[in-house]
C-alpha cells in the first residue's frame, strides 16, 4: 500500500514539472496570446502555481503584474502587480546572471506605470540582455522570444 501511495506521490510531482514546463514553452512562443487574455493569464499562473524553478516564479510574477491590468478594483491592481513584482525581484536574486528572467523584469518594467516607480532597473538589465545576446548560448526559443519582443520595447 505504501508503494502505490509513493508512486502516486511521484507521478504527481512529475506531472507538476510537466505542466510548468509545458506553460513556460507557451508563454515563451506565444507571450504576446497569452498576456492580453485574463483567462489565460489566469489558467498560466494556476499551472505555475506549484513551480519553484526561477523561471517559473518570474513568469509567475509576470503574469500576475499584467492580471493587474484586467482588475476593476485600485487596490486588487496594487496586490497584484505588487505580488507580480515581489516575484519578479526573488527570481532575479535567485538567479541574476539569467537572461530570459532579466528579460522578465525588463519587460514589465517598460510597461509600468511611472507612479509604481518600478523602472530602476532598465538600463541595467537591457544593457545585460544585450551583451548575453551576443556572449552567451541561449537556448533558440529563449534567443527568438527575446528579440522578437525587444523590439516593441520603448527604450
Amino acid at each position: 500500500m505504501r508503494i502505490i501511495v509513493y508512486l502516486i506521490l511521484i507521478s504527481q510531482s512529475c506531472l507538476a514539472i510537466t505542466d510548468s514546463d509545458l506553460v513556460i514553452n507557451q508563454l515563451r512562443n506565444n507571450m504576446a496570446d497569452i498576456i492580453t487574455n485574463k483567462n489565460k493569464i489566469e489558467f498560466s499562473i494556476q499551472a505555475l502555481s506549484s513551480s519553484n524553478s526561477p523561471t517559473g516564479i518570474a513568469y509567475r510574477g509576470m503574469l500576475k503584474a499584467c492580471l493587474a491590468s484586467y482588475l476593476n478594483s485600485p487596490l486588487s491592481k496594487l496586490k497584484s502587480f505588487t505580488a507580480g513584482r515581489q516575484e519578479i525581484e526573488k527570481a532575479v536574486y535567485l538567479s541574476p546572471q539569467s537572461c530570459e528572467i532579466r528579460f522578465i523584469r525588463l519587460l514589465i518594467q517598460s510597461k509600468s506605470p511611472s507612479f509604481l516607480f518600478y523602472k530602476d532597473n532598465l538600463n541595467e538589465d537591457k544593457q545585460f540582455i544585450l551583451h548575453s545576446l551576443k556572449s552567451q548560448t541561449l537556448n533558440e526559443n529563449i534567443r527568438r522570444m527575446i528579440n522578437s519582443n525587444m523590439n516593441s520595447l520603448s527604450l
